[in-house]
């Protein structure tokens, strides 16, 4: 099978880093599929992570179809961009290993819910938006956020030390230009995820983490 081509943006600010794409259509249309294939297998995740969400299932990988075509190059790629940056990541770099997805997991998070601070397990960690029915310009109007010098609504952050030893934060600013966007990082690195309002509808992710296969 042909790998998907892709068209990656290294995210740096000071002395971290990550990997920013928007996957190619082929790739969201099996993630939809493989959404559709967790739906009906309705194994609940929910027990596994720190999300405050009404729904959480466990995915498959088809045929290994995602981690072939995309996980295990954003892996190559980052080793090479960011092979000293994180000492969470300097003991592999540069070693034969071989890896594997630990766990794969889609969310459906209503308005009103939340995933607080955390970090994950394994080595790298991802997360995809596939759908985002809010708009981060309508949750910075609403009347407990217009007026805050830090309008968060909706939004997705990472949370990092500076250089100088203080917490910084680089925010994602949620809409639906951001669905089919993919983040992957080192798996200890900080994230959260604000509760969106006035919307009826889902947001729904996919996320998972990446560890050694030691078989």
């Amino acid at each position: 099978m042909k790998k998907e081509v892709l068209d990656v943006k290294c995210v740096s600010p000071q002395n971290t880093g990550w990997l920013e794409l928007t996957l190619p259509k082929t790739c969201m249309d099996k993630l939809w599929e493989n959404i559709d294939e967790s739906k009906k297998l309705n194994i609940d995740h929910r027990t596994e992570l720190v999300g405050n969400i009404g729904t959480s299932l466990i995915l498959k990988d088809t045929n290994n179809y995602f981690f072939n075509n995309i996980l295990i190059n954003l892996v190559n790629v980052y080793f090479k961009k960011f092979p000293t940056t994180n000492p969470h990541i300097v003991p592999y770099v540069g070693k034969d290993y071989n890896y594997k997805i630990d766990s794969w997991w889609v969310n459906f998070q209503n308005k009103g819910e939340f995933n607080p601070i955390h970090h994950h397990r394994g080595i790298f960690s991802f997360v995809i938006w596939m759908r985002i029915p809010t708009n981060y310009k309508e949750q910075q109007q609403l009347p407990f956020t217009k007026n805050s010098s830090k309008p968060s609504a909706g939004n997705f952050e990472f949370e990092y030390t500076n250089m100088l030893g203080y917490i910084e934060q680089y925010e994602y600013f949620m809409d639906a230009g951001l669905e089919g966007t993919m983040l992957f990082f080192p798996s200890k690195l900080m994230h959260q995820v604000y509760p969106f309002f006035v919307c009826d509808e889902k947001r729904i992710s996919i996320s998972g983490n990446i560890c050694l296969d030691i078989n």
